[in-house]
């Protein structure tokens, strides 16, 4: 059945929805679709179980509840679970925005997290670790638009303890603080403007994000759905590389290099694409040889455009000159988007992880 195939294909948003469509739930019994959701919740999260919002077949989550909820959509856990891990701060990718040096010791790091934005799919969060390497305390420490009508618009997160910078507020030698910000980025381009400031000055900075870290994950797609959308996008609007892979029988691709990119294809993919919701499989199952490729979806925000993404591991048998047959390993990306400049960029980004 589809549910049974959605299942062990690891695509759980096409069996809660085919369960809830054929439900007949009362008033007081919830919806198979509350349930589903509530037991998969159990299972891979040690938190409380979430569940989708009220207008899915869910139960609202009363904000006054959790007080201390991070910033993030209700429907954030289904994309987690769509990559087969949860959105932990262990897992963000941080860079550097401003340097100790030019700072008179203060040190700006940023990340984009997974979590989905409360002002909406167009918005982007944005974390922030302000830490004091100097050796005196530092006081009225903030970040905020370096300009009053800064564009993109940049919001500070109200759930959170922020840096509001009082008199009261001050940052001891070692010590650090945590800034969330949410953006509306609407033009994927966009560079935001900030800057850092404290009672030892005021320091301007730009953060340019990453095509990887403004795209939102998009888990609704059923492997139909997913190839008949591919199909619309082929031509003008879809980049595509192929690349050979080495075969070498070097000791880290033992027993055989085969068997070593079937789970390595699939592992550089998904540690590189963590914005993107993978279709149809899990990210712990091995690449299946010259078969269906690694599906990934997601949108970019505030806009009902997909970007998609599939990766096929592919073999031939051939004969070298010594007459002696060997296999040659070969994988073959493709990235669509009606921006062709956003495929473009994804694309590159893939192909890098295996040159």
């Amino acid at each position: 059945s589809d549910i049974a195939r959605d299942l062990f294909g690891g695509n759980l948003f096409g069996i809660l929805w085919k369960s809830d469509q054929g439900s007949s739930s009362t008033e007081n019994k919830p919806s198979q679709l509350t349930q589903l959701t509530d037991l998969f919740a159990d299972l891979v999260s040690d938190a409380p179980a979430k569940v989708l919002p009220a207008s899915l077949g869910g139960k609202p989550v009363s904000s006054s509840s959790e007080p201390n909820k991070p910033a993030g959509s209700t429907m954030t856990w289904l994309s987690e679970l769509s990559q087969g891990y949860p959105d932990d701060s262990s897992r963000l990718k941080w860079h550097r925005a401003c340097e100790a040096w030019h700072c008179q010791g203060l040190e700006v790091d940023f990340a984009f997290p997974r979590s989905g934005s409360r002002y909406g799919h167009a918005w982007t969060v944005i974390h922030f670790h302000v830490t004091n390497r100097g050796k005196a305390d530092v006081s009225q420490v903030s970040i905020r638009p370096a300009t009053k009508d800064a564009q993109p618009e940049i919001r500070l997160d109200p759930s959170v303890s922020t840096i509001s910078g009082s008199l009261a507020d001050k940052l001891s030698p070692g010590g650090s603080k945590e800034l969330i910000m949410h953006v509306n980025i609407v033009n994927h381009n966009a560079v935001i403007a900030l800057e850092l400031s404290s009672s030892l000055g005021t320091y301007p900075f730009q953060i340019t994000p990453d095509i990887m870290d403004i795209i939102k994950p998009d888990p609704s797609l059923t492997w139909s759905q997913y190839d008949k959308e591919e199909q619309a996008l082929a031509g003008m609007f879809s980049q595509n590389k192929a690349l050979d892979l080495p075969s070498s029988t070097n000791p880290t691709m033992l027993p055989s290099p085969l068997l070593y990119w079937q789970q390595e294809v699939k592992n550089r993919v998904v540690s590189a694409c963590p914005n993107m919701a993978l279709i149809g499989s899990s990210p712990f199952a091995p690449v299946i040889v010259n078969d269906a490729p690694i599906r990934f979806c997601a949108k970019l925000p505030g806009s009902s455009n997909r970007v998609l993404l599939s990766v096929r591991l592919l073999a031939q048998e051939q004969e070298n000159a010594a007459g002696t047959e060997s296999t040659k390993l070969s994988v073959a990306i493709s990235a669509k988007c009606e921006q062709v400049l956003v495929a473009a960029s994804i694309l590159t980004k893939i192909v890098t992880l295996f040159n």
